[in-house]
Protein backbone atom coordinates (compact mmCIF):
# COMPACT_ATOMS: atom_id res chain seq x y z
CA UNK A 1 0.00 0.00 0.00
CA UNK A 2 1.59 3.32 -0.75
CA UNK A 3 1.06 6.10 1.68
CA UNK A 4 -0.21 9.73 0.05
CA UNK A 5 0.70 9.08 -3.12
CA UNK A 6 0.36 12.53 -4.18
CA UNK A 7 3.12 13.63 -1.85
CA UNK A 8 5.71 10.72 -1.58
CA UNK A 9 7.15 8.15 -4.02
CA UNK A 10 8.36 5.03 -2.38
CA UNK A 11 11.35 3.68 -3.37
CA UNK A 12 12.68 1.11 -0.81
CA UNK A 13 10.60 -1.22 1.58
CA UNK A 14 13.30 -1.10 4.85
CA UNK A 15 11.24 -3.05 6.51
CA UNK A 16 7.67 -4.84 7.44
CA UNK A 17 6.46 -5.71 11.63
CA UNK A 18 3.26 -7.18 12.53
CA UNK A 19 1.26 -3.61 12.91
CA UNK A 20 3.58 -1.06 10.58
CA UNK A 21 5.99 -1.24 7.82
CA UNK A 22 9.07 1.64 7.55
CA UNK A 23 10.15 3.00 3.68
CA UNK A 24 12.10 4.72 2.04
CA UNK A 25 11.08 7.77 -0.06
CA UNK A 26 10.83 10.74 -2.59
CA UNK A 27 8.88 13.96 -0.98
CA UNK A 28 7.42 15.58 -4.26
CA UNK A 29 7.39 18.73 -2.31
CA UNK A 30 10.94 19.41 -1.84
CA UNK A 31 12.82 16.26 -3.12
CA UNK A 32 14.23 15.07 -0.01
CA UNK A 33 14.56 11.82 0.69
CA UNK A 34 13.08 10.68 3.90
CA UNK A 35 11.55 7.61 5.75
CA UNK A 36 8.01 6.62 6.09
CA UNK A 37 6.71 4.87 9.17
CA UNK A 38 2.99 3.74 8.39
CA UNK A 39 0.13 1.73 9.78
CA UNK A 40 -0.17 -1.43 7.94
CA UNK A 41 -4.39 -1.46 8.56
CA UNK A 42 -5.73 1.51 7.10
CA UNK A 43 -8.74 1.59 9.88
CA UNK A 44 -6.70 0.56 13.02
CA UNK A 45 -8.10 -0.11 15.84
CA UNK A 46 -7.87 2.88 18.37
CA UNK A 47 -5.61 1.06 20.93
CA UNK A 48 -3.14 1.09 17.81
CA UNK A 49 -3.62 4.43 16.74
CA UNK A 50 -3.01 5.64 20.18
CA UNK A 51 -0.03 3.36 20.42
CA UNK A 52 1.74 4.65 17.03
CA UNK A 53 0.63 8.56 18.01
CA UNK A 54 3.09 7.63 21.23
CA UNK A 55 5.27 6.48 19.05
CA UNK A 56 5.71 9.45 17.06
CA UNK A 57 5.74 11.89 20.09
CA UNK A 58 8.55 9.84 22.04
CA UNK A 59 10.77 10.21 18.96
CA UNK A 60 9.82 13.81 18.76
CA UNK A 61 11.00 14.24 22.41
CA UNK A 62 14.24 12.36 21.91
CA UNK A 63 17.47 14.34 21.55
CA UNK A 64 20.19 11.85 20.38
CA UNK A 65 22.60 12.09 17.58
CA UNK A 66 22.39 8.11 16.73
CA UNK A 67 17.90 8.88 16.82
CA UNK A 68 16.40 9.34 13.52
CA UNK A 69 14.50 12.17 14.05
CA UNK A 70 10.13 12.72 12.93
CA UNK A 71 9.40 15.52 10.65
CA UNK A 72 5.71 15.46 10.33
CA UNK A 73 2.87 13.76 11.65
CA UNK A 74 0.56 12.32 8.46
CA UNK A 75 -2.77 13.07 10.47
CA UNK A 76 -4.77 12.41 6.44
CA UNK A 77 -2.94 9.86 5.49
CA UNK A 78 -4.90 6.41 4.42
CA UNK A 79 -2.99 4.49 6.61
CA UNK A 80 -1.60 6.56 9.46
CA UNK A 81 1.76 7.34 8.82
CA UNK A 82 4.51 9.50 9.57
CA UNK A 83 7.82 11.29 8.31
CA UNK A 84 11.19 10.98 9.85
CA UNK A 85 14.43 12.12 8.08
CA UNK A 86 16.97 10.00 6.32
CA UNK A 87 20.50 9.74 7.09
CA UNK A 88 21.14 6.85 5.48
CA UNK A 89 21.76 4.75 8.95
CA UNK A 90 21.49 0.95 9.41
CA UNK A 91 18.84 -0.66 12.94
CA UNK A 92 20.25 -1.57 15.60
CA UNK A 93 20.01 -5.27 14.62
CA UNK A 94 22.38 -4.49 11.32
CA UNK A 95 24.88 -2.42 13.37
CA UNK A 96 25.02 -5.62 15.65
CA UNK A 97 25.94 -7.88 13.13
CA UNK A 98 28.21 -5.96 11.46
CA UNK A 99 29.89 -4.92 14.60
CA UNK A 100 30.12 -8.83 15.64
CA UNK A 101 28.42 -11.20 13.75
CA UNK A 102 28.60 -13.98 16.50
CA UNK A 103 27.15 -11.77 19.00
CA UNK A 104 27.57 -8.58 21.26
CA UNK A 105 29.44 -8.67 24.07
CA UNK A 106 27.84 -7.70 27.58
CA UNK A 107 29.97 -4.53 28.00
CA UNK A 108 28.99 -3.07 24.43
CA UNK A 109 25.46 -4.12 24.54
CA UNK A 110 25.05 -2.74 28.18
CA UNK A 111 26.21 0.91 26.65
CA UNK A 112 23.81 0.40 23.56
CA UNK A 113 20.92 -0.38 25.92
CA UNK A 114 21.70 2.17 28.77
CA UNK A 115 21.20 4.66 25.89
CA UNK A 116 18.12 3.11 24.86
Amino acid sequence: MRVNPAKFTIVQNLSVGSWCRVDRAISHDDGRQVILKSLLDPVPAPAVEVRFRRCFELLSNLDHPNIVRPIAWLDQSVPLSFVLEDNQSIDLLQYIQRQAPEGLALEPFLRIASQL
